[in-house]
């Protein structure tokens, strides 16, 4: 993921994976289909300033939770 000027690594916890697992899919099925929202939520995290060290973002259950508060889907 890049920003224009700086490449990020996205590290999507497993409770994140889980916060958009239903009981029927697998975790990996479940990354594949929700690619595109897991972008939109790290983009908002750099939107926000909420870069980990070297460049890391993690997405956290919490990061999807306030996302999808906010209404941006």
């Amino acid at each position: 993921m890049t920003d224009g000027t700086t490449d990020f690594v996205v590290i999507v916890t497993k409770e994140a994976l889980q916060r958009m697992l239903s009981n029927t899919e697998d975790m990996e099925t479940r990354l594949l289909d929700n690619v595109e929202t897991f972008g939109s939520v790290a983009d908002f995290k750099i939107e926000h300033g909420k870069i980990g060290e070297e460049g890391r973002i993690w997405l956290h259950a919490a990061d999807i939770t306030e996302w999808m508060e906010i209404g941006i889907r």
